[in-house]
């Protein structure tokens, strides 16, 4: 073995256990799916969002399973990133239904912002997640 590969595996050993020390060694994270499908259902029974037409997606229920499934792949793409390192699954997964609410055309409910759906997020790390996710969507 060259001296060049030692070197490099000692180094890659020490990061390793930087890494380890940085994240207190937990090693399992909550996942954003069960948040953001219990999102889009009390969204949808206290009928706060609306489709494109402007009724109710409880008339629409292939739309609510378009909104839960967009959120779904956004939040796959998220585990590409250290999102889950970063923020909450709660948090990760509002950021989703957002994303999700904005590609499907569907909106709340009365011109409300979507900030007052999403429950306990605040603007700057839903702009902040937001951005992380589509910037690892968008075509290169």
């Amino acid at each position: 073995k060259s001296e060049e590969y030692v070197r490099l595996k000692e180094r890659v050993l020490l990061l390793e256990r930087v890494i380890l020390h940085t994240i207190g060694f937990e090693l399992s994270i909550d996942h954003p799916y069960k948040f953001l499908v219990d999102a889009v259902q009390n969204m949808n029974k206290k009928r706060s969002i609306e489709g494109k037409d402007g009724q109710p997606l409880l008339k629409n229920p292939q739309m609510v399973q378009e909104l839960a499934q967009n959120a779904m792949n956004f939040a796959n793409d998220s585990m590409h990133t250290t999102l889950c390192l970063q923020y909450t699954a709660n948090e990760i997964a509002m950021t989703c239904v957002y994303l999700s609410g904005k590609y499907s055309g569907i909106r709340p409910v009365g011109g409300k912002p979507w900030i007052e759906l999403l429950g306990g997020i605040s603007v700057e790390d839903l702009t902040t997640i937001s951005i992380q996710i589509l910037e690892l969507v968008q075509p290169k």
